[in-house]
């Protein structure tokens, strides 16, 4: 295995000592400027060759991307400077909460290979290790993961949130899985906060622990589930994505379980080919009225899909509501998740969902 100081040339050793704040991710930077570069600040984080965002749709991916970003930067500076303070409250939540749910279903999938056992697969995504989310919420959902004992563990984007101090956390609590491996393998997609963090650096802390990352790629799950594919998009919002390219390396006849950051992904036209898709990024809201209605979801379905299961053209479409947060540490009447599935094929009860 990589020497860790190799993956994480910014951390040190915990001691006993004061903590170091850790390095501000790129995307902070913008605000260290003058106030007078403000506007070509906002300029930076949008295409050179975009329009200003009043000329854009509401709903538009670079109108989201951003607002998104010009959020991300404000509240991500204050939660820096508020870090242990973020860390307890979200902790504090989780403990005298309910804690992390699970999302349990068993679904038929089309093209699922004939004689083949069923697929048990964990889902986890928007970990967002950082200041806001402190600790407790990603060590259960890690252990409920592998209380579920998956064949497959698919992870579904955005593993950090404002700067690099999670890091070693995600390292350490990847290193059980390499180990003692599920049989089917660990798949990995990127987010939109993976690229504020600097994808090589994820992409480089995810494999050294034995995770494929997949950047529009698919890959085929190993025996007894030959015929299987696992297929990742690259994040929506600032990767270049290519499902088509993607589902061209998978045979025809494939059953294939897609990974997206975005649920936006389900506008394609292509969806047909996927058997089931499994998404993040909308954190169910994170903030929702009692209803659990979310008060704003960063996406151009808005709330179509903010959480949970759905059919769409036909097809199966699960949004996790993550584990972590952003910008605020807080939950209101959007509890995290993590998804455990049970997939199959053909039987005389078809599907049913838990």
């Amino acid at each position: 295995m990589r020497d860790p100081k190799t993956i994480f040339p910014h951390h040190e050793p915990e001691s006993n000592g004061p903590k170091k704040a850790g390095r501000v991710l790129p995307l902070l930077q913008y605000q260290a400027k003058p106030n007078r570069k403000r506007a070509s600040q906002r300029a930076e984080m949008i295409d050179e060759d975009l329009p200003l965002e009043t000329d854009l749709d509401a709903t538009s991916p670079q109108t989201l991307r951003a607002r998104a970003g010009f959020i991300h930067n404000i509240f991500s500076r204050l939660a820096i400077k508020t870090a242990p303070l973020s860390s307890w409250l979200y902790d504090c939540q989780i403990s005298l909460g309910k804690g992390v749910r699970v999302a349990s279903h068993r679904l038929q999938l089309p093209h699922f290979p004939t004689g083949a056992p069923p697929l048990k697969v964990a889902f986890l995504s928007d970990l967002h290790y950082g200041p806001t989310s402190g600790k407790a919420a990603n060590r259960m959902a890690w252990k409920l993961a592998r209380e579920a004992n998956p064949d497959v563990v698919l992870l579904g984007g955005d593993y950090l949130f404002a700067d690099e101090r999670g890091l070693p956390t995600l390292l350490r609590e990847l290193q059980r899985w390499k180990f003692s491996p599920p049989s089917g393998g660990i798949y990995a997609v990127l987010g939109n906060h993976d690229y504020y963090a600097g994808k090589e650096t994820i992409i480089t802390t995810l494999e050294a622990c034995g995770v494929q990352v997949l950047v529009n790629e698919a890959a085929p799950l190993p025996s007894p589930w030959k015929g299987i594919w696992i297929a990742g998009v690259d994040d929506l919002w600032h990767g270049e994505p290519d499902l088509a390219g993607t589902l061209n390396q998978t045979s025809p006849d494939a059953c294939t379980i897609l990974m997206a950051h975005e649920p936006d992904i389900c506008e394609s036209g292509l969806m047909r080919r996927v058997a089931m898709t499994l998404c993040g990024h909308t954190h169910g809201g994170q903030v929702c009225l009692p209803n659990g209605d979310p008060i704003y979801v960063p996406s151009k379905s808005g709330k179509e899909y903010s959480g949970g299961l759905y059919r769409h053209a036909g097809q199966w479409l699960f949004v996790s509501r993550g584990v972590g947060t952003v910008n605020l540490p807080i939950r209101l009447f959007a509890p995290p998740d993590i998804g455990i599935f049970e997939f199959h094929g053909r039987a005389t009860r078809g599907a049913r969902c838990n």
